[in-house]
């Protein structure tokens, strides 16, 4: 008998096949790090997790936004203490196309 944790499973790895449909990755080029479904997805060098992976879909945004953002957020680490987070949250940068508040 399935179980909702196997429903949500299922659903979330057809979200996770989504993203790699849009972002143009061969599904067998991307896993779930630890085979953790709803973890981080591996794609590439590029890692999501699935928050920003719902994000993506919920907030309409580009691939090429998704990108940004995601250097936009390694760049804000590095020159940090890596504990703030960046000033610009996804939604209003996808909504915006802010980098700076």
């Amino acid at each position: 008998m399935r179980t909702k944790l196997d429903d949500w499973e299922d659903e979330t790895q057809a979200l996770a096949d989504w993203l790699i449909k849009k972002l143009d990755y061969n599904k067998d080029d991307c896993w779930w790090v630890g085979d953790e479904i709803g973890g981080v997805l591996c794609c590439d060098q590029y890692f999501f997790n699935l928050d920003r992976i719902v994000e993506f879909f919920r907030y309409g945004a580009t691939v090429e936004q998704l990108y940004e953002y995601y250097d936009y957020e390694i760049d804000h680490c590095q020159n940090t203490d890596g504990t703030t987070p960046p000033p610009v949250n996804f939604r209003n940068f996808v909504k915006y196309g802010l980098k700076e508040q």
